[in-house]
């Protein structure tokens, strides 16, 4: 390194190297960075670089694979996490000068090939935990003070960009985990931009639009509503209403499909994102139809049961009466025979009509038991005085009928 460089210059230098845009926020870029660039610029002798975490990572320079195998495993296994803060929170210094000798104990030959020394200074994020660490070896002659005022800097700065990238994979691992939880909702889930096209949207919406998923994206969600369901939409996305409510959407095929609407409104600073998600009623209106269907032909049987129960006798009376005309006509029919039988069945057939009468203005009915065969019939009695002039009628006419 050149002698005549400021160690404020090497480090601008080196800080930019590390913001380059390549690097980004990858764990692996920003290693590789730190052990074939910057710290080779530093020193000509070998380095490393370990990032600690769940998944450790171990970069070098100018250590064959055997050897730099060998210091990453004895590194993990004699510091880990808890004992690099401890080496480092014991030593006021930014850097922790380290015999070769304990990083390997159990290999003078290869101790032999370096000297017997190595700084290593911590990578700290904004929490001050040690999460990696730089090294260098010692070399023969003193560290030269370049190196020592530019390491524990870079460190610094590579500590924080380490940090950083930890919590934005971290935050990209939940958004993911977010992004499959939406994806996988049964129910149609669309985010639009305050003017109501789409951003983004889940398989479910595409299967309840018949749109393919790819191509929702920047279409207008008013075209799948009436105008003036949209308007109640944009409405309640204004103030802010996440309740749901049923509504009808209309598909690619122009079908209407019922759903359950829940509209909800979603600010992030000066952002402001609008969301729907639809639940798919169309099971249920369908259950709802077959539940109403089985009703109507209950309602028509229960009908048949009324007509039998409040038709059959009159009719039964007229019948009777008719054949005792016939008979009469034989034997010598009076006026007298005439005119009270044709009484008797005008009565039972006002009877019929009223019981008709009464059926169709039913709006909401009640049944009750039938004496027979455990059967329901409609109760279409207004009070119970119709229900004893139909008993005293009924009286009367068995009498004419003996």
């Amino acid at each position: 390194m050149n002698r005549n460089v400021s160690s404020v210059s090497v480090c601008v230098r080196l800080i930019q190297n590390l913001f380059s845009p390549e690097i980004g926020w990858d764990r692996g870029l920003l290693g590789e960075k730190l052990a074939d660039e910057i710290l080779p610029f530093l020193s000509d002798e070998p380095a490393l670089v370990l990032f600690l975490g769940d998944e450790p990572c171990f970069f070098s320079h100018g250590f064959s694979d055997h050897v730099a195998d060998k210091m990453r495993g004895h590194l993990l296994s004699f510091y880990g996490r808890k004992g690099f803060s401890q080496l480092f929170h014991d030593d006021d210094r930014p850097f922790s000068p380290v015999p070769i000798s304990e990083i390997i104990p159990d290999d003078s030959q290869l101790r032999l090939r370096f000297s017997d020394g190595i700084f290593l200074f911590p990578l700290k994020g904004r929490d001050e935990e040690v999460s990696g660490l730089i090294g260098v070896m010692a070399g023969r002659e003193a560290a030269g003070s370049e190196k020592l005022h530019a390491m524990p800097l870079i460190a610094l700065v590579a500590g924080s960009i380490l940090s950083s990238a930890d919590e934005i994979n971290s935050l990209e691992s939940f958004l993911q985990l977010t992004y499959q939880i939406v994806e996988n909702d049964p129910s149609g889930i669309a985010i639009c931009n305050p003017d109501g096209r789409v951003i983004r949207a889940n398989r479910a919406m595409a299967e309840l639009t018949g749109v393919l998923q790819e191509e929702l994206a920047d279409r207008a969600i008013s075209r799948f509503f009436q105008p003036n369901v949209y308007s109640e939409l944009r409405e309640r996305w204004r103030l802010d209403k996440a309740d749901s409510y049923e509504v009808f959407i209309f598909n690619r095929s122009g079908d209407r499909v019922p759903v359950r609407l829940s509209p909800y409104r979603i600010r992030l600073k000066e952002k402001v994102w609008h969301v729907i998600q639809l639940e798919d009623l169309r099971e249920m209106y369908e259950l709802k139809q077959k539940e109403m269907e089985v009703e109507r032909l209950q309602a028509v049987f229960h009908a048949a049961v009324t007509v039998q129960d409040k038709v059959n006798t009159p009719l039964t009376i007229i019948l009777a009466h008719l054949e005792r005309l016939r008979l009469k006509w034989q034997s010598g029919l009076t006026k007298e025979d005439l005119d009270k039988s044709l009484e008797v069945v005008e009565r039972q057939v006002d009877k019929i009509t009223k019981t008709l009468s009464r059926m169709g203005e039913l709006k909401h009915y009640r049944v009750q038991d039938y004496a027979l065969n455990n059967r329901m019939m409609l109760d279409i009695s207004d009070s119970t005085d119709m229900e004893q002039s139909h008993s005293a009628s009924r009286d009367g006419d068995d009498k004419e009928r003996k």
